[in-house]
């Protein structure tokens, strides 16, 4: 076999073998249990909370640019759920022992490369995203126009998007957007929603 594709093969290999561990890790990740008032009740790994009607924390951000346009990313095509669909600028679980605001920044610096951005609170809820999936998320705003950079093996492409483009894809394409962002844009532009809201 050719040099060259020996070493191919070698960080093919190492690459698997580093998106397998990740994968494992995210699997036992110890995630706060809540009641739905957000009440901390305990913690469980990801995969007892996502095999059970446990709530759980959640965060999502939309973050806009100067020109008042969204960051909208596309789910990457290996997620189980809504692959390949439209999403929230960065979203992610609450672990256990974090709170809602340095998940959200993590998430930012992890899933877009970007490290120093204020959030802002606008919406505390309880929501139902599918079948063993109950939770209780803040929803943050933040603006940014500077550059970023995405996480290929989460996120398959992002990019801001103009509002009206925005809302006239809730009215005609609603299968483009996961169901909870959707269902977040339609509370933002203050369209009948499945938010269920609760005190911040």
């Amino acid at each position: 076999m050719p040099r060259l594709n020996r070493r191919v093969l070698k960080i093919t290999a190492r690459h698997l073998k580093g998106v397998i561990q990740r994968r494992k890790k995210v699997r036992d990740e110890l995630l706060s249990v809540v009641d739905e008032k957000d009440s901390l009740i305990g913690t469980a790994p990801r995969t007892e909370v996502h095999s059970s009607e446990k709530w759980h924390r959640g965060v999502h951000v939309f973050i806009f640019d100067n020109e008042g346009r969204v960051l909208l990313q596309v789910r990457s095509s290996n997620k189980d759920k809504y692959p390949n669909t439209y999403d929230c600028s960065a979203s992610g679980h609450v672990g256990a022992g974090d709170t809602y605001e340095e998940t959200i920044k993590r998430e930012i610096k992890e899933e877009l490369g970007i490290s120093r951005i204020k959030v802002q609170p606008i919406l505390k809820l309880r929501m139902s995203y599918g079948k063993n999936d109950n939770t209780v998320a803040v929803l943050f705003k933040a603006t940014y126009s500077g550059k970023f950079k995405i996480d290929k093996e989460e996120v398959s492409s992002a990019k801001f998007v103009p509002i009206s483009k925005v809302k006239e894809m809730i009215k005609t394409q609603k299968d483009k957007f996961s169901f909870w962002t959707l269902e977040f844009l339609k509370w933002y532009f203050d369209m009948p929603s499945a938010v269920h809201e609760l005190p911040l």
